[in-house]
């Protein structure tokens, strides 16, 4: 129970210099208190406000459809075909859109309440988590069945668990939460039930199983997803079953002696897709750091880990345009969480020096009065907030 992604202590200490609000840290404070008077007015939102979407008939069944999946212009009622990174914008996104937002809401005013001690914030977020997960007029059921269904294929497939990278960024905030007062305690206690149904779900059921035997980035985030409820209700052997995946399954079996990912080569959005599998590695790699298994370092016997991977992709980070495989939407990566992790724990002097190049300088930017750059994020957010602890741009 707990923070899954960040040491305790960490979080404490950025606390006080929050509340100390000097330099830097007063913008930060401001900022964050801007954002979460906003994410007051957001919300609330249910899988039940959709009506009975589910083939099952159950309204409180999450749905979402396949993205790259299209009507074949040749058999235009026939099952739909797939454009690998062609994104079908008129797909069924209710569902998948109020959990985007509720997660990035919930993170916001969690963490807000508690570096800002304020009441208020924490407890509209409770109010959030309550009706999504815990009420049973409105809470989501514990299982991703109907994820990513495809029209004349499947009404769900495996492929859909890659929604649990939102419950991901909640695990985070209730950190948050269990630190601050006992008056939330229904919430936490409804919210390790639900994880705890979901992470059974995810290592028992079909389609949960067919996620870990994937390839690619999705059986990289189906570990990642099984270690962090895992962590969080305290389930041992789920967690030690999530870091013998990635020791006997992920890293033999998709990283390449050269530190390459061939799945992720393999698409049409094969930048993207590579760092994408990193960050969910990397998350994992976390996990593990902070419950004293040390993955970060991880090697199989003919030396293939995680690290090798992180250096293959170092040149590129470095220079996006120097990428040889195809990238259909010419996306030059911003900032990833691999990458800022990476940098603190492996001690790589590349890694920390492409890290600091990527986030940019720490400068003011002039918009009518002082604020941040755009890559300077806040303290404690989603995943990022472990990479501080490192005398970097800003701490």
């Amino acid at each position: 129970m707990g923070f899954v992604f960040v040491d305790p202590d960490f979080v404490r200490s950025v606390k006080l210099k929050v509340a100390k609000a000097d330099g830097v840290w007063r913008i930060i404070r401001r900022d964050l208190q801007e954002k979460a008077d906003e994410a007051l007015q957001r919300g609330p939102w249910s899988v039940t406000s959709f009506g009975a979407v589910a083939p099952s008939g159950d309204p409180h069944d999450y749905v979402s459809e396949a993205p790259y999946w299209w009507p074949d212009p040749e058999n235009p009622d026939g099952p739909y075909i797939r454009k690998d990174g062609i994104t079908r914008h008129d797909r069924f996104m209710g569902h998948r859109s109020s959990i985007d937002e509720l997660s990035g809401t919930v993170l916001t005013l969690c963490t807000a309440g508690y570096y800002l001690d304020e009441k208020r914030y924490t407890t509209r977020a409770a109010e959030l988590l309550r009706i999504w997960f815990v009420d049973p007029e409105t809470r989501m059921n514990p299982h991703v069945e109907y994820g990513e269904a495809i029209r004349g294929i499947c009404n769900g497939r495996a492929a859909g668990i890659i929604m649990l990278r939102q419950v991901d960024r909640i695990v985070h905030a209730l950190g948050f939460m269990e630190e601050l007062s006992s008056e939330w305690d229904d919430v936490l206690t409804g919210m390790r039930e639900w994880l705890s149904q979901m992470l059974e779900w995810l290592t028992t059921s079909k389609i949960g199983l067919d996620e870990s035997r994937s390839s690619g980035n999705h059986a990289v985030w189906w570990t990642t997803h099984v270690a962090a409820y895992a962590a969080y209700t305290g389930n041992k052997e789920k967690l030690q079953l999530a870091f013998d995946h990635f020791k006997h399954v992920i890293v033999p079996e998709q990283i390449q002696p050269d530190g390459s990912l061939p799945k992720e080569l393999e698409r049409t959005r094969s930048f993207h897709y590579t760092l994408f599998q990193l960050d969910g590695a990397a998350l994992l790699c976390e996990i593990a750091h902070l419950q004293g298994e040390d993955l970060w370092h991880y090697r199989t016997a003919n030396g293939i880990s995680f690290q090798s991977a992180i250096e293959f992709v170092l040149p590129y980070l470095d220079n996006p345009y120097l990428w040889k495989w195809e990238q259909i939407d010419g996306e030059i990566p911003e900032e990833y969480v691999s990458l800022q992790l990476a940098s603190l724990r492996l001690q790589l002097p590349e890694c920390s020096r492409v890290n600091m190049k990527r986030r940019g300088e720490a400068k003011w930017v002039k918009d009518g009065e002082e604020r941040l750059g755009p890559l300077v994020f806040l303290p404690g957010h989603p995943f990022h907030a472990a990479a501080n602890e490192r005398s970097n741009a800003l701490i």
